[in-house]
């Protein structure tokens, strides 16, 4: 079962900052920066415009919203990894690390799960990110 569980529902952005603000200013944030994005459309461009890292509410600057958060910048959506400033490529989520580990029944119980809970972008990227949503999986479910 191959499944991207950083682009399960809304997206998620968990991995791409620290310390991150509310939802509210979170939201700020991205629709900051997908207007930033739009002017240009092109990512070699959108990097080039912010040497930042993270930006004030903790994200960052790279992370937009089309139809899900994501980076326009990552090599899953353009073929070429054009991460960098501090982008650690080859972070892997504690969640994403254990879903890899399962089996592909306890993965499909795991997709049904999050996918029933439903949560919006922020709940769901926190969650992910700090492990959260797998330990209530994982308090619900037989193992």
């Amino acid at each position: 079962m191959n499944t991207n569980l950083c682009q399960l529902g809304t997206g998620c952005f968990g991995c791409c900052g620290h310390g991150f603000a509310g939802k509210k200013e979170i939201s700020s944030s991205i629709e900051k920066n997908t207007k930033e994005f739009e002017k240009t459309k092109d990512s070699m461009e959108f990097l080039k415009m912010t040497d930042e890292y993270i930006d004030k509410n903790g994200l960052c600057p790279h992370i937009i919203k089309k139809e899900k958060i994501h980076c326009p910048l990552h090599p899953s959506l353009n073929g070429t990894d054009l991460r960098k400033n501090g982008c650690d490529v080859n972070h892997l989520c504690i969640t994403v690390k254990e879903f890899e580990k399962m089996a592909v029944s306890r993965k499909k119980a795991f997709v049904n799960f999050l996918i029933k809970k439903n949560l919006d972008f922020y709940e769901y990227s926190i969650k992910m990110d700090n492990g959260q949503i797998l330990k209530e999986f994982e308090e619900n479910n037989d193992l």
